[in-house]
């Protein structure tokens, strides 16, 4: 179906945004990197909306060329739409970010599609209880009802949700630098304190921390500020 192409390609990208390619090292015995675990609309293949063009938007809060996730979930998108000419994007930027779920929500009637990359998306699952009949991608979160309780958007049947293991990426990452630094201090630049960063930041942590007993690294981890 079609629509199970766009939720494809967006997993496909939305799990390279999440990790980096990297030079061979010594083998360790960490946990293998496993695929986004995911939900998938109930009955999404014998929809109608699969039957006809899409109207997709992707709605962020720091835009479509931001170099990283949002880039990477839009460039999928592009590729969809290219295989797909009768549909099309719009991508729809809201910094503010206790506006997003109401941004969402204004455009639902415009709209059949939304991929909503992020963590400020999670109360996006009240809007999609109210529309049946539109579909929504969640990337990096789950969704949740008004009063914050977690919601199976396999029950809702219109909402696929991804979500990732950052703490094994992040482990990865500490690991390389700690067996590349030259000045034996290494550090992780994170974002917002929302749980996809501080797993990621521990794994890093994590990884240096097995380098130098694994390895015979004496790094330290610098502490840098994160965003407020």
């Amino acid at each position: 179906a079609i629509l199970s192409a766009l939720l494809v390609g967006v997993m496909t990208l939305g799990l390279a945004a999440c990790s980096s390619s990297s030079s061979a090292a010594p083998e360790t015995k960490a946990p293998e990197t496993a695929a986004p675990e995911t939900e998938a609309p109930a009955g999404s293949e014998d929809s109608s909306v699969t039957d006809a063009g899409l109207k997709i938007c992707i709605v962020s809060s720091s835009g479509i060329d931001d170099g990283s996730f949002n880039e990477n979930c839009y460039d999928c998108i592009l590729a969809f739409v290219a295989d797909h000419p009768d549909c099309t994007v719009t991508d729809v930027k809201e910094p503010d970010l206790s506006k997003l779920i109401g941004v969402v929500e204004g455009l639902v009637g415009e709209y059949d599609v939304f991929v909503c990359p992020g963590f400020n998306f999670a109360a996006v699952g009240e809007v999609a209880q109210a529309n049946p009949d539109k579909y929504f991608l969640v990337v990096d979160s789950t969704v949740t009802d008004a009063e914050g309780n977690t919601l199976a958007a396999a029950d809702l049947g219109n909402v696929y949700t991804m979500t990732f293991q950052e703490e094994q990426s992040g482990f990865f990452a500490g690991l390389a630098a700690a067996l590349t630094t030259e000045t034996n201090k290494v550090a992780v630049v994170n974002g917002i304190a929302f749980p996809s960063n501080v797993n990621y930041q521990y794994g890093f942590m994590s990884g240096v921390n097995y380098a130098n007993a694994k390895y015979g690294t004496s790094v330290d981890i610098v502490e840098l500020p994160s965003y407020s």
